[in-house]
């Protein structure tokens, strides 16, 4: 049995290094034998990450066992061929310690602010995910699709898992449960 946990962000601005409780906590769980740390996406939240994925990098650069993941990352909002390239880059610093958890979210304002529509954040999920296999599997492959097009490109650096970091779908309505049914490696409810 393998046990995972909710990283949290404990922050303190005013010391040195205004996350070293949370640095701790990480090298603890590794310690006790914790498979995997999680952690959140928000925007314009405090308390929340909107940046999880270089705080995932922090994390896997300070551990040596320890999985690092999100729990979850609104893939909708962001270009996917950023994030390809981000995971990647953490799935090389981590020895291939990486896992992307992705969801929609539930609130318009994040959409709104990083130039996406609400209402199509299903359909914009499931062109990312398609995008994330596609940048993480093949090379030199153009990409066509209806909110994000792209010429022939091949993404560096290359994932170190085979074929690509696991991807695991958020969600509880049944089109949540259908799309990582589908589309991912694993269910998040």
């Amino acid at each position: 049995m393998k046990f995972s946990f909710s990283l949290p962000t404990i922050r303190h601005p005013e010391r040195k290094d205004p996350y070293e409780e949370t640095w701790a906590l990480a090298r603890i769980a590794e310690e006790e034998g914790f498979d995997t740390a999680t952690i959140g996406h928000h925007h314009f939240l405090p308390g929340n990450q909107s940046d999880p994925l270089t705080f995932m990098a922090t994390v896997a650069a300070r551990t040596s066992t320890l999985r690092v993941g999100t729990g979850i990352f609104l893939l909708p909002v962001h270009n996917p061929v950023r994030v390809a390239e981000q995971v990647a880059t953490i799935d090389q610093i981590s020895g291939g310690r990486v896992s992307l958890g992705v969801g929609t979210g539930w609130w318009p304002l994040e959409y709104q602010v990083h130039g996406s529509d609400y209402r199509e954040r299903g359909a914009r999920m499931e062109e990312a995910l398609q995008i994330l296999r596609h940048a993480w599997t093949r090379t030199d492959a153009p990409f066509e699709g209806r909110f994000w097009r792209f010429p022939a490109l091949t993404v560096h650096p290359r994932p170190v898992q085979d074929p690509h970091p696991p991807l695991w779908v958020a969600g509880v309505v049944d089109a949540a449960v259908d799309r990582a049914a589908r589309l991912g490696d694993a269910w998040l409810c």
